[in-house]
């Protein structure tokens, strides 16, 4: 099952990444570098997830993630939050703002995707995939890391 995702992150380069790791397994990658008229275009797109950035300019990602929430014609749209804070704070961030999960950032291509497709109820779909992954602490996302990821 291939899904429309709405990648939102302040940073090109982590947008980049996000939208190729996604793309790859086929899924639809719809991308936005600003929190400021998210829900005008979630409502626009239509999209089955929205992969939210947590620490972005003039809006958080909690916010914009209580604004889909309160807004009748989206509410019910996946949320997952992008972050990485420790997973302890993104967890309970995830909670408070009534996400539907949330992703560490990551340039590990496969651990993106594992987590990914756990959350979205893809598990074991793709070729490959492992039932019963268990992804380990988020650890922070490093432009020079993912650079290197992509060169490679």
């Amino acid at each position: 099952m291939k899904l429309k995702v709405m990648v939102i992150d302040d940073s090109e380069l982590v947008l980049s990444v996000v939208r190729s790791f996604l793309s790859s397994v086929g899924h639809e990658v719809v991308t936005r570098s600003m929190a400021v008229g998210t829900r005008a275009a979630v409502l626009r797109e239509q999209p089955d997830v929205v992969l939210l950035d947590v620490n972005m300019p003039l809006l958080d990602g909690a916010e914009v993630c209580a604004s889909i929430r309160a807004h009748e014609g989206i509410r019910e749209t996946r949320v997952l939050l992008h972050s990485d804070r420790p997973e302890p704070e993104l967890r309970e961030l995830a909670r408070a703002s009534r996400a539907d999960g949330y992703l560490c950032k990551t340039a590990d291509r496969e651990r993106f995707l594992r987590r990914f497709e756990e959350l979205t109820g893809l598990a074991g779909r793709r070729a490959g995939a492992r039932a019963g992954y268990v992804l380990t602490a988020c650890g922070g996302l490093v432009a020079a890391r993912l650079r290197a990821e992509l060169v490679s």
